[in-house]
């Protein structure tokens, strides 16, 4: 496995220190790329797995960086402030370090994240974090994802469902392959569950639990010409 690749952007250099210190005392195989800004970070052009974010950033806001980036990595938000949980959780981050940091708590991080990598190598399983647990999954066996709020339920093959903490655009990033494609605002398909195309005034995909989902106007040509690939 690769080296682990982390990025660290906090506007205090003592801050960064200790919390790179403790992830080498953890992680050993890991390269820690550090910055003061979300400019100097944007400007290095570097792709991490996981990403250590504070939010108080002198004339930036750590919570930015989802404006300007196509956020597909892990974000642990690191703060003094634990409101910037809630806020945090609604843009779907891995996790939360209040500062000032513990080494048991970073480690409860990194093994959630080496698990995680693990899995996503990986690219017949997916690991779904739900409210209590993670559970790793077979994404052969998912019919459909559907958003539910701030969760997504999925649904199996085999008749069973579960609820994870993960939003849905989450999934369509992780997805973002011709196997799954969005077909409306809160449905991902497994392509080749469909088992009927429904013509009318809206097209309508029939898929292999009986359940019926509509394609957007919008996604229309883009589905058809995914669809007609696979």
């Amino acid at each position: 496995m690769k080296n682990f690749e982390i990025v660290i952007i906090d506007d205090d250099q003592q801050s960064i220190n200790k919390l790179s210190s403790m992830i080498l005392s953890i992680e050993k195989e890991c390269v820690i790329h550090r910055f003061k800004s979300l400019a100097a970070y944007r400007a290095a052009e570097i792709r991490p797995e996981a990403l250590f974010l504070d939010i108080d950033l002198n004339e930036e806001h750590g919570f930015d960086l989802y404006a300007f980036d196509h956020v597909d990595f892990s974000v642990i938000v690191i703060s003094g402030h634990t409101e910037y949980a809630v806020t945090g959780y609604e843009y779907n981050i891995f996790d939360f370090l209040v500062k000032p940091f513990s080494l048991a708590r970073i480690k409860v991080v990194m093994e959630k994240l080496n698990l995680y990598r693990k899995t996503e190598i990986k690219k017949d399983k997916l690991l779904v974090s739900l409210t209590d647990s993670y559970r790793i999954v077979e994404i052969s066996g998912i019919i459909k994802l559907e958003a539910d709020v701030k969760y997504t339920k999925i649904v199996f093959d085999d008749g069973s469902v579960i609820m994870s903490s993960n939003n849905l655009g989450y999934f369509e990033n992780l997805l973002n392959n011709r196997v799954f494609f969005r077909v409306h605002n809160s449905c991902i398909i497994h392509i080749s569950k469909i088992t009927k195309i429904l013509k009318g005034l809206q097209l309508k995909v029939v898929l292999s639990d009986q359940s019926v989902e509509p394609v957007s106007k919008r996604q229309k040509a883009a589905f058809l010409s995914i669809f007609n690939k696979v």
